[in-house]
This record gives structure tokens, sequence and C-alpha cells, in this order.
């Protein structure tokens, strides 16, 4: 099998379908509802209420990819609250934390719930689900926690939860280079925040199919070198020295324990 090929294979073997899928829909649904009437029940209990809830991160744009592969796979979830965001008085982002662990203990008592910056984690048995507490600042901007150097989540940070949506959208081949550098990078022991990996490729250029897309995506690395410890820094030797030979002979048997 060319290399092409079986990057391609790959790639659709990375897609989150099926039944999985399915689950994951199921409950995303069932979230949003509870969400809606938890904060409708309790809302004398909190300064805020509820507004609207929403998907966004890599499970919108496709770049997500399946537990089989990353064990920490998550869907991001936007839970948006009515507070004015230009209110220096609103509360602060630890206590939007808390309504959410409060949330997530009521209705999931039987579920790990945790705070992880800057979301609350549900993990349900077939997936995690990062809830992130959210006041809106404009139709693209929000202002989620920031967890500062105290990690006492004092203050916010702004963010567009869809940056990286427009150029994905259209970019099928692109969507599918995301996911075989993240499989890889799980593979590695997760020598780049996933986001970050995501959005560093998002930004370079690319052209050619998904062999050609990867062998340049190999050569672009390492990213923040000079902050990388030695170990990683021969990981990623090893994989531009594999997709070397890969090219020059056209065959997969020189990537395949990179990712699987």
């Amino acid at each position: 099998m060319g290399v092409n090929s079986y990057l391609e294979d790959l790639a659709k073997r990375a897609i989150v379908g099926g039944d999985e899928k399915a689950r994951i829909q199921t409950s995303i649904s069932n979230i949003v509802t509870l969400l809606k009437s938890y904060f409708k029940e309790y809302k004398d209990k909190y300064s805020d209420t509820f507004r609207e809830c929403f998907i966004f991160g890599s499970y919108k744009r496709g770049t997500i990819i399946p537990r089989k592969f990353d064990d920490n796979s998550d869907v991001d979830l936007m839970v948006v609250f009515e507070g004015d965001p230009h209110d220096r008085d609103n509360p602060k982002p630890k206590t939007y934390l808390n309504y959410l662990k409060d949330f997530a203990e009521s209705k999931y008592p039987r579920s790990i719930s945790r705070q992880s910056y800057p979301a609350v984690v549900l993990e349900l048995n077939h997936i995690k689900f990062d809830l992130v507490p959210a006041l809106k600042m404009s139709s693209e901007c929000y202002k989620i926690p920031d967890p500062g150097k105290d990690r006492e989540y004092s203050s916010w940070r702004y963010t567009n939860p869809n940056d990286l949506d427009g150029v994905l959208s259209n970019q099928q081949t692109l969507r599918r280079l995301v996911r075989v550098a993240k499989i890889w990078n799980v593979k590695q022991g997760r020598i780049y925040d996933s986001y970050e990996l995501e959005k560093w490729i998002v930004e370079q250029c690319f052209w050619g199919n998904l062999a050609q897309y990867f062998y340049s995506f190999c050569e672009y690395l390492p990213i923040k070198l000079d902050s990388l410890p030695q170990s990683e820094r021969k990981k990623i030797e090893r994989l531009q020295e594999r997709a070397q030979k890969a090219k020059r002979h056209d065959q997969e048997e020189y990537l395949k324990d990179l990712f699987e």
C-alpha cells in the first residue's frame, strides 16, 4: 500500500461515526435539556441564569479522533450565562465553574465530574464533555475562565470558539491531516496540546494530496523547539526520518509503528 492510501485509510478510521457518534449526540441533547431544567428549577440559588449551550471545538470541526485512538478525547460545550460581560461586579469565573460542578453532581451523580481549566469535565462511560462557562461579548467573542498563575480562576480571557471552523469547513484534506497528526501526537505521549497543534497546522501552507500534506507537516515541525525536552525532540526527529524514507520508497511500512 502506498503512503497516501495508508494515510487516507488512517484518517477515515479516525472519524467519529456510527454508534459512537449516535451516543455522543444523544448525550449532548440530554446535557442541554438538563442544563435548561436545572437552572430553571434552581434559579433562586444562583445569581446568574443559563442562556444557551452549544458545541464548539474539534467535535464540531470534524477533527476529533475516537477514543480508540485517544482515551482523553472529549467534546467541548460552551455554557453561556446571562451576565453582563462588561460589568466588573459580575461573579468571578470560579463562581460559574462551581455552578456547573453543582449541575454535574446533581444530574450525573454516578459519573465522574471534576474541574479542569477552563471547564468542568463530565466523564460519561463513552466520552468526556468539557462544560466551559462563558459570557457573550459579541457574535464571535466570548469570555471564558482564565486560570492565572495561581490557578484561582479570578479573571477572564477572550476567545472565539469558532476561530478555526471557517478554514477547516471546506478543507477535507486539511481535516484529515489534523486527525493523522493528532494520532501521532497521542502515540508519542502528547508532545503538544491538541488544540495548539491543530491551530498551528491551520496556519501553515499545504498543497497536493494527503501524503504531500503529511510530508510538509513533518518538515515544518517542530513547534516551539526551544521549550521541548531532548526526549521529545528525538521523537520528532524519528518522525521526520521515517517520513523521508516513506516518501523515498512510497511505502507505509515506515510509518505504521508511529500511529498504531
